[in-house]
């Protein structure tokens, strides 16, 4: 009984004659194409690694546009506008990577956005207010601007240690990093918060003084000597820390210190 040669499933199996041609073709040192005709041969795979990361935080260009503006003839009356908002300055960065093209491509060059931002209230009428009240609130506009700015750079401290990650790491590698250094920025910016008593610690409150203001001012302002406390309604809930293209690190809104 003739024995049938073994051939793909759903073909015919080969004949000798057939058998006689593959074998009389070119060497192959032993191995022949494992993929069927007409089928080009697969992509060898290769490692897509990082050579290069550029950012887009080196000089910071952060979002500066007011956080919120408040109108009010005096302080008193800025004072109250404010007191009635839950976040008045926004500060940090939203770490993220731009989409690498499908290739076969090394050496890559990643992109990383910051997205900082730095955002302070503003006051419509402080260009009439008077000198006092102007000095007062600038007392408390600096502070404010100096808690905002480190939670900007906290976020350039992790993006740097990010892109600094990234250099050998094959592209596979990038969204994992992304999420893992957002979390540990917005660990860094609640801790911040924390440690300042301003954010989601209660208690966190700003002053704006009147105790300098002369007697026609206080008058006019409603409020006799003495300190005039901006103090935050309740604690707001920490955001959750966020990952590439999906979510925010934390941008922290404030009270000011």
């Amino acid at each position: 009984m003739a024995e049938k040669i073994p051939g793909v499933i759903g073909m015919d199996p080969l004949t000798a004659s057939r058998a006689s041609d593959i074998s009389s073709g070119p060497p192959t040192a032993g191995f022949t194409d494992s993929w069927p005709s007409g089928i080009d041969a697969p992509t060898p795979m290769v490692d897509r690694i990082i050579a290069k990361v550029d950012d887009d935080w080196h000089p910071p260009a952060p979002d500066t546009n007011p956080w919120v503006t408040v109108d009010g003839a005096t302080l008193e009356d800025v004072g109250n506008a404010l007191k009635a908002l839950d976040e008045w300055g926004q500060g940090g960065g939203k770490l993220r990577s731009e989409t690498i093209a499908a290739g076969t491509s090394t050496n890559l060059t990643v992109k990383l956005h910051g997205n900082l931002v730095r955002r302070l209230p503003k006051w419509n009428n402080y260009s009439s207010a008077s000198i006092a009240a102007k000095k007062e609130w600038d007392r408390m506009f600096g502070k404010l601007t100096a808690h905002e700015q480190r939670h900007m750079e906290i976020a350039i401290e992790h993006g740097d240690a990010l892109a600094k990650e990234l250099v050998g790491q094959d592209i596979g590698q990038i969204a994992k990093m992304v999420t893992t250094r957002n979390s540990e920025m917005a660990k860094d910016q609640k801790k911040l918060d924390d440690d300042t008593k301003h954010g989601s610690k209660p208690g966190s409150r700003t002053e704006m003084s009147f105790s300098t203001l002369r007697s026609s001012e206080r008058k006019r302002a409603g409020s006799g000597p003495g300190r005039y406390l901006l103090t935050r309604s309740s604690p707001q809930p920490a955001r959750e820390p966020g990952h590439e293209a999906t979510a925010d690190s934390q941008h922290a809104p404030h009270h000011a210190p």
